[in-house]
């Protein structure tokens, strides 16, 4: 009897029919069903004649009525999350029509009546079942995004490329091995995604998409970048990771917006140095290949935030990563790194510092500097001591240590110490501690966990007395302390 109602929200219901009476609602604008149990749609829908917005998303409808195709007026059609496996022919009447997204349901086929869509802004076809798309698809002329992830296409029609208005395209997740040239005609385009794909190479008319601002191509078999990549200075993301690379074309260095660029696990051998042009990047990783050099320019990234160089070549770390003010993580693990320079102490912003798995023999003491560093690895190392100076970073929390030869004194004499450290509790294998010639006034139960320790130098602070629990250390045999504790 609701005649006058404009929109009817009942989502998050357990609601399994829609009885025919809603066909009496002919003012309604708005019905959101959205989370119910309903499994099919009554034919009196297509009485909604003023209907602009349906959303059916997380049902399980099988089946869309031919009478859908009343509903002129319609602006929105979401039945995304159904077990709908076929989309009638008669959709395509609804020429109002901005979005719609069948996504996730079990759809074969497209019919071509798709193509009479022509107000279409948004279509979203991802995870069906689909082996292909109609060549109609290109007459949706007003399309600004297009999902095709997840249906099993083999090859992108030629038409893709009347999509003149198109913003955003994710073919992600198919089995494409060719990308048309006709993608250079898509210079409205601001987002381009195909990862999980068999792409090996990238034509060169992508070098025509001036308008991108992310570009993802992970988890392919792409060999070589055309240099027109260069032309795409709008950029902001570039991923090309998992592919086949073994260089990074100098135009890389024209991307001067670029934010994040990832190039880990593929086969590149060097960087080149223009990507020190990159001075607004953010976070680079070439994680997983085959570099041996860091080019110096990279000094010049001074607005990077996280470097990762792990599992590579690298035998040095330039100087220049001091530069790097605003780096909050750097990662070389499982390098052939033997040293690291004392510059790195200028990065006074740096919280996670892994130098795990590489040839270090010394730490600089410039490492003390690090005040805001939480995490330090240097697993797997041949470092046989650890500077004093680390033990001024407060807000040092995991230090990782193990498998460094002759890594048993710890040194931390002499350094205005008056409180044990808490990273120190952390260090079990310390065999001989020395902590003489600070102002400590206590010993608390940090110390007590240090089981290995044998040797402990404790002379020259303000200690008043020595609590029994140091005794119970089952390896402890010699203890130097002031004769005025003793008595």
């Amino acid at each position: 009897n609701l005649t006058n109602l404009k929109s009817l929200i009942v989502s998050s219901n357990k609601i399994n029919e829609i009885p025919k009476e809603i066909g009496n609602l002919t003012n309604l604008e708005n019905l959101n069903l959205f989370n119910n149990k309903i499994q099919r749609l009554p034919k009196e829908i297509g009485n909604l004649i003023n209907l602009k917005v349906l959303n059916l998303f997380y049902n399980i409808i099988e089946k869309l009525p031919k009478e859908i195709e009343k509903l002129l007026n319609l602006r929105e059609l979401n039945i995304r999350r159904n077990k709908i496996n076929e989309i009638p022919k008669e959709i395509g009447n609804l020429i109002n029509l901005k979005v719609l997204n069948p996504s996730y349901n079990t759809i074969k086929r497209l019919s071509k009546e798709i193509g009479n869509l022509i107000n279409l802004e948004s279509l979203d076809v991802s995870s069906n079942e689909l082996n292909g798309i109609p060549k109609e698809i290109g007459n949706l002329s007003n399309l600004k995004e297009l999902f095709l992830s997840d249906i099993k296409l083999k090859f992108i029609l030629n038409e893709i490329g009347n999509l003149t208005n198109l913003e955003s395209l994710d073919v992600s997740s198919n089995n494409i091995n060719e990308i048309p040239k006709e993608i250079g005609n898509l210079t409205n385009l601001k987002e381009l995604k195909f990862n999980n794909n068999k792409i090996q190479r990238l034509p060169k008319e992508i070098g025509n998409l001036t308008n991108l601002k992310y570009l993802k191509f992970y988890n392919n078999k792409i060999q070589r970048l055309p240099k027109e990549i260069g032309n795409l200075t709008n950029l902001k993301s570039l991923d090309v990771s998992s592919n086949e690379l073994n260089e990074i074309p100098k135009e890389i260095g024209n991307l001067t917006n670029l934010e994040d660029l990832t190039f880990d696990n593929n086969k590149i051998q060097r960087l080149p140095k223009e990507i020190g042009n990159l001075t607004n990047l953010k976070e680079l990783d070439v994680r997983s290949n085959k570099i041996n050099e860091i080019p110096k320019e990279i000094g010049n990234l001074k607005n990077l935030e996280k470097l990762y160089l792990s599992f590579n070549e690298i035998n040095e770390i330039p100087k220049e990563i001091g530069n790097l003010k605003n780096l909050v993580v750097l990662d070389v693990f499982s390098n052939k790194i033997n040293e690291i320079p004392k510059e790195i102490g200028n990065l006074k912003n740096l919280e996670v510092l892994n130098l795990s798995y590489n040839t270090i023999k010394r730490l600089p003491k410039e490492i003390g500097n690090l005040l805001n560093l939480s995490e330090f690895n240097i697993r797997n190392n041949k470092i046989n001591e650890i500077p004093k100076e680390i033990f001024k970073l407060t807000k040092l929390s995991r230090i990782v240590y193990d498998n460094n030869q002759n890594f048993y004194y710890l040194n931390l004499s002499n350094i205005n110490l008056k409180k044990i450290p808490y990273i120190l509790s952390k260090m079990t294998f310390i065999k001989i501690l020395d902590i003489s010639y600070n102002k400590l006034t206590e010993l608390d139960s940090n110390i007590i966990e240090l089981k290995e320790l044998e040797k402990i130098d404790m002379r020259n602070n303000e200690l008043k007395y020595i609590p029994d629990r140091l005794w119970n250390l089952p390896k402890l045999n010699e203890v130097l302390i002031d004769e005025i504790i003793l008595k």
